[in-house]
């Protein structure tokens, strides 16, 4: 009997030291890790989206207006023509060949690569057989007329050009200008004016020669201010 309960009391002994083991090792254990979960990523809010939208709707009507802008500007660069001189770009730039007698107004573009500006190119030729016997005007004033609407503009003599023919049958004067703004306004309003005549005088003596410009003259001023109009946008796209 006594040998029973000393093997119960072995055994006893054995589970209280297997229970004890057991729960030191379980309570040595790293409690697991928890477990990192990913942020929900979260889609564009319907504001975003039409923002995006609206950006991109300006993007594709900023590229298509450069499409048409640069066609437009092309076809006119083509039907005015262009000289360079010294890195400057001059379109409509006026033939170099002798004008008829009578006064002339031949505005141009000017373009550098940077700045981009108007001309006035005012020419005044006389020669002693075409009837006037007016001569020397040595003007200081252009009047200009538009369907009714007057502008007089103030020139300075000291740019003033004067040129005496070879053989001394003829004579020119000759006034070439950064146009001003009141000059630029006139030009618009003349690209579309029906009527154009023109007076360069010398307020002093009275002395005027007056032209009524063509319908070629003034289809050129049209290219010009329209050429002008659209290289001027082009530089700010």
């Amino acid at each position: 009997m006594r040998k029973v309960v000393g093997v119960a009391l072995f055994i006893y002994a054995v589970m209280l030291g297997a229970g004890g083991t057991a729960y030191y090792v379980l309570s040595q254990r790293q409690p697991p890790a928890p477990v990192e979960t990913q942020p929900v990523e979260k889609g564009p809010t319907p504001e975003e989206l039409a923002e995006a939208q609206r950006r991109e709707a300006e993007r594709a009507a900023k590229r298509a207006r450069e499409e048409e802008l640069a066609q437009q500007v092309d076809a006119l660069k083509q039907q005015l023509g262009s000289k360079i001189v010294n890195g400057v770009t001059y379109y409509g730039f006026p033939s170099r060949e002798m004008p008829a007698p009578g006064v002339y107004l031949r505005p141009y573009t000017c373009y550098d690569g940077n700045g981009l500006n108007v001309k006035m190119d005012i020419y005044y030729h006389y020669t002693i057989d075409d009837g006037t016997n007016i001569a020397w005007i040595h003007g200081d004033h252009l009047a200009v007329n538009c369907d009714g609407q007057s502008y007089d503009f103030a020139l300075n003599k000291q740019n003033r050009h004067d040129i005496t023919a070879s053989d001394a049958t003829g004579l020119s004067e000759h006034y070439v200008m950064t146009a001003t703004e009141p000059m630029l306004s006139m030009l618009k309003q003349a690209a579309q004016a029906e009527s154009v005549s023109i007076q360069y005088y010398q307020a002093a003596n009275g002395k005027v020669r007056s032209h009524t410009l063509t319908a070629d003259e003034r289809a050129h001023i049209a290219q010009v201010m329209q050429l002008y109009k659209l290289m001027g946008e082009q530089l700010t796209l």
